[in-house]
């Protein structure tokens, strides 16, 4: 019986047991590189279906055959790879090429829309309604108010001689009328000249009988400090503040007063120190014209006029204190 070939290890070539009558029999074992197919074996015994040659040139023959085949097969499998890696090369460098211009023409549509009207279809938001043009912080301002009086009633201390005690003056309500000029240091504070009228009707006089008018009136010359509480674009404006300075007194008797067995008609006027404090709300129309409503509480100190032809001829009041609501109006420069 023959010997069973032994398998080397892989790649080398062995020699099988020699059967009776034969040459030597060569076996090779070869594995090509870039493939990853199943183990070839290529051998005497299995070339031309495994018949046996006689010699060993057709046995050698027969191998270097299958060799130079195997070769040829590693040079195509080598052709193949680098063939595949320019394919992949040409498709990188184009996917990059078409990158860059998908780039490009996003972004020349992304300018192209950045530049184009809104539609005219789009809605634009209203600005909101408390955005209101602010006052300037800083500068001169005018104003004036006009509105109701009303003057407590005022004590007689003397009238063309001595009066009885509780003598007074009863005053109807009057009108105030007043003006003032500015300036503004800041949004929230203001100097200001103020003056006007303020004058009642006098009603009655304890004891006397009036013929026709009798007027009590002051007209204010007065130093203010204004202090105003703006709140961002809110159109209103709270403010107070107060002042001091002089009023001209003016006592009139349109016809005659009889009063202490004296008869008298005509006008004169004191001078007195008088003070004053208000406050109010101004809503502003413009950054510029604002109206508004004011309260103003205001007093003066005693005054005394001369009747002339008289030997006692002193006329003393006390003190006025009036109060005042009033309709405002200002400008600012």
């Amino acid at each position: 019986m023959a010997a069973q070939p032994v398998a080397k290890p892989w790649g080398s070539f062995v020699r099988n047991g020699e059967r009776e009558g034969a040459l030597p029999l060569l076996t090779a074992k070869i594995r090509p590189r870039y493939f990853k197919s199943p183990k070839l074996e290529i051998s005497s015994n299995t070339i031309r279906g495994g018949g046996v040659y006689p010699n060993v040139a057709q046995a050698g023959a027969e191998t270097a055959r299958a060799i130079r085949l195997v070769s040829q097969m590693e040079l195509n499998s080598r052709s193949e790879v680098v063939y595949s890696r320019n394919i992949m090369k040409n498709i990188g460098h184009s996917a990059v090429v078409f990158g860059m211009c998908a780039g490009a023409v996003c972004v020349a549509s992304a300018n192209a829309q950045s530049t184009q009207p809104p539609p005219s279809n789009s809605y634009v938001t209203a600005p909101n309604s408390y955005e209101q043009p602010v006052s300037p912080a800083h500068g001169l301002y005018l104003g004036a108010d006009v509105g109701g009086l009303l003057t407590s009633d005022v004590r007689v201390k003397n009238f063309l001689g001595s009066v009885s005690p509780g003598t007074k003056v009863d005053l109807d309500p009057g009108v105030r009328v007043g003006f003032r000029a500015g300036y503004h240091f800041t949004d929230w504070f203001a100097v200001e000249g103020e003056t006007g009228v303020m004058a009642n009707n006098i009603h009655s006089i304890t004891g006397a009988n009036i013929d026709g008018n009798a007027t009590l009136a002051n007209v204010p010359f007065l130093i203010n400090a204004r202090f105003e509480l703006p709140h961002g674009n809110c159109p209103i404006t709270p403010y107070f503040g107060g002042g001091a300075g002089g009023s001209a007194t003016v006592l009139s008797f349109d016809r005659h007063i009889d009063f202490n067995d004296a008869d008298l008609h005509g006008s004169d006027s004191d001078v007195v120190f008088a003070y004053q404090a208000f406050g109010g709300l101004r809503y502003a129309i413009t950054d510029k014209i604002g109206l508004g409503v004011e309260y103003h509480f205001i007093c003066t100190t005693g005054s005394s006029w001369t009747a002339d032809g008289f030997g006692p001829n002193k006329i003393s009041f006390a003190g006025t204190r009036s109060h005042a609501i009033t309709a405002a109006f200002n400008y600012r420069f």
